[in-house]
């Protein structure tokens, strides 16, 4: 925020006439002897014209005119009205407003008032101009045109999202969950929980398990556990890159399902933050480094705590470190039927 100071200028001048002694005067701009009336500043310098006198006068940094009353003094500049002054802050990127209270976002400046607008779905940013869908969310006209709504599109950076994980990890999953790509509002009937902290609902994996018990009589001997069905949902409207990032962390939920089943019982944020950690290393890989920054800074303390707790333990791009360490917590052992999360 700018430092602005108000202060009002000492510019009392006093009207005199020649004293009776008939002492001689001089300007004090530009040594002509003064006869009849003059201007005197506080300083007792006297002065033949208001021309002469003005030149002592501050300039206003903008219009160039000299400051004869209030003045504003910011960044070691004086200005001589308000009008002045406002051409020189920094301006909102909505309104276009000068303001003296910026807020930054990135790399774009706002003001108090556009800084509360509904955001854009795919940026984040204040929402200036652009469209609104059906299902609520804002599109500002710069990422409209990035974003992806078709579902051919989106299945073949599905596919795209399938072998980018399989370069991470060198290891293939026997079966592929199909993709369902969605709007926002099928998205939450299908998901319906709160989004984490600082993080908007973009993508989840849904695994349907069958469970049977076979009983003899009223003693239960056995309780069998059948996978029925497996989806991944991606909501429409994200950016390639960030389709990208949300289908390798919901193809990561798969893939640990199959090699290590024995995480699905533990707490939750040792699966999340396995996910994010995946997630990451692919921002890293191809410099999606913004995308980076948002996973490291997640304040959630699932995603957020969880990805952190893998990226101090193994380093950047460690997986083989993360598998060892998974094996040797016992997570590539299937979970005894019943059992629940921790």
């Amino acid at each position: 925020m700018l430092k602005i100071f108000f202060r009002v200028m000492l510019l009392s001048t006093l009207f005199c006439v020649l004293t009776a002694s008939g002492a001689e005067l001089s300007c004090y701009h530009c040594k002509t002897k003064i006869s009849g009336r003059y201007l005197k500043d506080v300083k007792q310098h006297s002065y033949c014209s208001r021309k002469c006198f003005n030149t002592t006068l501050p300039n206003c940094s903008v219009c160039k005119k000299h400051i004869t009353g209030k003045y504003k003094e910011a960044l070691g500049k004086l200005f001589c009205s308000d009008q002045c002054f406002i051409t020189i802050l920094p301006k909102c990127s909505i309104c276009q407003l000068g303001s003296v209270k910026i807020l930054k976002q990135e790399n774009k400046n706002y003001c108090p008032t556009c800084i509360k607008r509904p955001k854009c779905f795919a940026c984040g940013h204040p929402f200036g101009q652009g469209v609104q869908k059906n299902d609520g969310r804002f599109f500002c006209n710069t990422c409209r045109p990035l974003t992806i709504f078709d579902n051919s599109k989106a299945q073949k950076l599905y596919v795209n999202a399938q072998k980018s994980l399989l370069g991470l990890i060198g290891k293939k999953a026997n079966t592929v969950p199909p993709l369902k790509f969605v709007n926002l509002v099928e998205m939450k009937k299908q998901h319906p929980v709160s989004n984490a902290a600082g993080m908007s609902l973009r993508g989840f994996y849904s695994l349907v398990n069958k469970k049977t018990d076979i009983m003899e009589g009223n003693k239960l001997l056995e309780t069998k556990v059948e996978k029925v069905s497996e989806t991944i949902f991606v909501v429409d409207g994200l950016k390639k890159e960030d389709f990208m990032i949300t289908a390798v962390h919901e193809l990561t939920h798969d893939w640990l399902e199959e090699f290590y089943p024995g995480i699905k019982v533990a707490p939750l944020w040792v699966e999340e933050g396995c996910c994010q950690y995946l997630a990451y290393m692919y921002c890293m890989k191809n410099n999606y480094k913004k995308q980076a920054l948002r996973i490291q800074k997640s304040p959630d303390k699932i995603y957020g705590d969880g990805f952190r707790f893998y990226l101090k333990k193994f380093g950047n791009n460690s997986w083989p470190k993360v598998e060892k360490w998974l094996r040797q917590q016992g997570y590539h052992v299937k979970p005894a039927p019943g059992a629940v999360r921790r």
